[in-house]
């Protein structure tokens, strides 16, 4: 049993030594060092829960709510505009992407069940039968 818990360790290994992990780690490490950039994500993320949560409990007025979520849609504008955060956010992307292809490979082995098969027809194109529309 230790054998499986040693390659799944030495495969996260193999992960960790990606460009994918490489360059995720730079963009984390950047965006550390930038403080207007963890200040901004900060303080959008904060005001984002405290909305969701007044809404949640009913303490929030639709007009209100409305506002809220234009300030949010203005501060999120404005954090895609910070060249820190968006090679963090693209970063993070590409490595969960990658990570996401490693995973649907692990279950293909496994299961025999292509992941990125996701109606379920195995192989369709997209639009060549019933359940994918």
């Amino acid at each position: 049993m230790s054998t499986y818990y040693e390659k799944a360790r030495e495969l996260g290994n193999l992960i960790l030594e990606s460009n994918e992990a490489k360059k995720l780690h730079d963009a984390r490490k950047k965006f550390d060092e930038n403080l207007d950039a963890k200040k901004g994500l900060e303080e959008y993320s904060a005001f984002q829960t405290d909305v969701r949560s007044r809404a949640a409990r009913g303490e929030i007025a639709p007009d209100e709510f409305a506002a809220n979520s234009e300030k949010l849609m203005k501060m999120a504008e404005e954090l895609k505009n910070n060249e820190t955060i968006e090679n963090l956010m693209m970063a993070e992307s590409e490595f969960n992407e990658f990570v996401n292809g490693v995973m649907n490979i692990l279950k293909f082995t496994i299961t025999g069940v292509d992941a990125s098969d996701e109606c379920g027809c195995h192989g369709c194109s997209g639009d060549s039968c019933n359940s994918c529309g």
